[in-house]
Formats: structure tokens, sequence, C-alpha cells
């Protein structure tokens, strides 16, 4: 019953991709606080919104597979999002 989350992960990880890109430029301008990582970061921010609340779940659910397979997809987003981030080019 608690492994059918699992697939869910995916598309939770590309909604915590999109909202870390808003986040990421907005909270710094909010408020100075927020003006270092990992508030600013688009990878690091997006990681921690995937991982914490999906750790939460499965840690409630009692399912360690469920816990192993969200923070891989987490540490898989963080990757892919460093990864873009370091081929865009500035100017």
């Amino acid at each position: 019953m608690k492994y059918f989350l699992i697939p869910l992960l995916i598309p939770f990880a590309m909604l915590t991709a999109w909202i870390g890109t808003k986040l990421s430029a907005a909270l710094p301008e909010i408020h100075r606080h927020f003006d270092h990582k990992p508030f600013n970061c688009r990878p690091c921010l997006s990681f921690h919104i995937t991982w914490i609340p999906t750790t939460i779940c499965a840690t409630l659910l009692h399912s360690p597979v469920l816990q192993i397979s969200s923070i891989l997809v987490a540490i898989v987003q963080y990757l892919i999002l460093r990864n873009n981030d370091n081929k865009k080019i500035v100017k």
C-alpha cells in the first residue's frame, strides 16, 4: 500500500525544482538573512524542499524503501540542477 507513493516522487521533484527556481530568486529580496546558501542556491533549495517532506512522510509511514528512494530522487535532482546551473552562460 505504501509503495504506490514511489512513482509520485518524480512529479514531486519536478514541482520542487520549479518552486526552488522561483524561491531562490525571491527569498534574498525579502530579507538579507535569506541571501546565503541554501536559500539563494537553486539546486540546494530544491534538494532540501524535496528530501525533507518526503522523508517525514516516509518516516510516518514506516517505509524505509520510500525513505531511501526519496533521498535518491533528491540527490539526482540536485545533480541535474547543479549541472544545468554550471552550463549557464552569465554575461
